[in-house]
């Protein structure tokens, strides 16, 4: 069947509307635009690469990169995703900001089935006709769309001959339950003794984030300018990438102990947490939800990590399960073998007691092994993954 792969520029004065169908199955063409590794390999026009320093798939998130023109020049861009429904639509609007190219539009991408290909049909929505015009003289956005497009069908195409190659069926990524950013002492705690309000971590428990503290995505999610945009960066940026709901423990959620006293604790970081998605507290004392600032709800489940793991599966609507801490949380989840992937960030810092993450724990016998290591002045960070997955 003969591919489409069609342009419109006469249908609406101050848009680009582009139609391409692929031979893949519609979640397949979905899943090469819910992660940076994807991205890498097919966005921009023939010639160009792309490095993205942060990247957060869920409505209201931002994935910031920089395209690499083959002319040496590169283009920092800003994303920011208003609407997500997958497998079917994807809206988000480009620009805004004075550190990034000067072009701003809506794009609309819908993705249909038609018989186990996958149509899209892409739509750039301009402020006016003008500047619709600017922008494909000054970046040739008419052609640069067809071109990128093109390149998404290569890079699906690749990724199934690999898998044809490989003898295996090529599917989906299934959404992951993982642990990011955890951080540990070189003693192996997770958090200090005698937590309270002055001392969210227990005692010198914050030293233990302090690779965190440094970087532009921990200042950015509590509305500070600057941070540091290296490895550590990236491994916080990382964290943050396409998840769609939480799981905390109490202590997590806050000091209080026993049963509630009242409706007043709301959590420890203000009216607008830094979570943006559904959060599924542990607990063994019922509650409300609590709804928060900027799309946190806290629900708080009483009936053990296995129901609200089931909770944040359904919330997260396709999309990866963060399980937040504290250490007796992830502990729970890697003893039910829960967890797929877990990155621990180790501090250079010695805590000589506290909530030690590896006690009582064969993660050999769990069927973990390490797979990354990367060294950095700030910390080790380690990503550790389930071997049968």
């Amino acid at each position: 069947m003969a591919a489409v792969n069609s342009l419109d520029l006469d249908s609406d004065e101050r848009s680009i509307i582009g139609v391409r169908e692929f031979d893949a199955p519609r979640e397949l063409v979905f899943s090469a635009w819910t992660s940076s590794e994807h991205l890498a390999q097919w966005w921009g026009p023939n010639g160009f690469s792309t490095t993205t320093s942060s990247f957060d798939f869920r409505p209201g998130g931002i994935w910031r990169f920089v395209m690499h023109g083959p002319d040496g020049r590169d283009y920092q861009n800003r994303v920011t995703f208003d609407e997500i429904v997958r497998p079917d639509r994807i809206v988000y609007r480009h620009g805004s900001g004075d550190d990034v190219e000067p072009v701003q539009f809506k794009q609309t991408v819908i993705f249909q089935d038609i018989g186990g290909r996958t149509r899209v049909t892409w739509r750039s929505d301009f402020s006016s006709a003008a500047e619709r015009t600017r922008v494909i003289k000054e970046y040739g956005a008419d052609k640069g769309r067809v071109e990128c497009m093109a390149r998404l069908g290569e890079h699906v195409q690749r990724s199934r001959q690999r898998s044809d190659d490989a003898g295996v069926k090529w599917e989906v990524a299934m959404p992951k339950v993982r642990a990011g950013a955890f951080s540990l002492s070189l003693d192996g705690f997770g958090a200090g003794l005698d937590q309270s309000l002055q001392n969210p971590i227990g005692m010198n428990g914050m030293e233990l984030h302090a690779w965190a503290f440094k970087t532009r995505t921990f200042r950015k999610m509590h509305d500070q300018e600057g941070g540091e945009t290296g490895i550590d960066d990236q491994f916080a940026a990382r964290s943050f990438e396409n998840v769609g709901a939480w799981v905390l423990g109490r202590n997590m959620f806050g000091p209080v102990r026993g049963p509630w006293p009242d409706e007043s604790w709301k959590g420890w970081w203000g009216t607008n947490p830094p979570y943006h998605v559904p959060v599924f507290v542990l607990t063994h004392y019922a509650r409300s939800p609590i709804v928060m600032e900027g799309g946190t709800t806290f629900y708080f489940v009483t009936d053990g990590v296995e129901a609200a793991l089931r909770q944040a599966r359904e919330a997260a609507q396709g999309r990866d399960v963060r399980i937040g801490g504290g250490v007796s949380t992830i502990q729970q989840y890697l003893r039910a073998r829960l967890i797929d992937e877990m990155h621990l960030a180790v501090a250079p810092v010695f805590l000589g007691s506290g909530e030690s993450l590896f006690a009582g724990l064969d993660l050999r016998a769990l069927g973990y092994a390490c797979t990354e290591r990367v060294l950095t002045p700030n910390a080790i960070h380690l990503i550790a993954k389930r071997q049968d997955q």
